[in-house]
């Protein structure tokens, strides 16, 4: 982990890991525990197990369960693995889902929106947050949702 150690030494603002599996869960959680980082990095994966691991060992941590393809099970899966938030491909998101995230308490991020109506989505259903290729995207062209 000596990169991630870097990367905190040099950046003072909150950051975002991504995990791929339960030894990487093991291996970050060695080192925000050893730097008390629980409060300042949000810890997100594809992976429900690696979720629950970090969770399980950075008491207050942040975490996040990213999903691709997915179903409405997907809220059932953030609850059960600890996350407090939700990354959903925005080209499959659904009111349905948004509404059983938010009645989970779930935080909800939408990604890749890099289209003017994927923007338009993000704020119809009211997300939390959204992830882009193209910062600049709000500027870009009109936007009326």
């Amino acid at each position: 982990m000596p990169v991630f150690e870097e990367v905190l030494e040099a950046v003072h603002t909150p950051l975002q890991a991504e995990i791929k599996d339960v030894q990487a869960a093991r291996a970050l959680a060695e080192v925000m525990n050893a730097r008390e980082l629980a409060g300042r990095v949000e810890v997100s994966s594809f992976h429900d197990e690696a979720i629950a691991e970090i969770k399980r060992l950075v008491p207050g941590v942040r975490t996040a369960l990213i999903a691709s393809r997915y179903s409405t099970d997907i809220v059932e899966r953030a609850v059960k693995a600890g996350a407090a938030t939700v990354c959903l491909n925005i080209r499959r998101l659904a009111l349905e889902i948004v509404e059983q995230a938010r009645k989970a308490d779930l935080n909800i991020i939408g990604w890749v929106v890099n289209t003017q109506d994927h923007l338009r989505l993000v704020r119809a259903f009211g997300l939390d947050g959204a992830t882009t290729d193209h910062p600049d995207i709000k500027r870009t062209g009109r936007f009326t949702a």
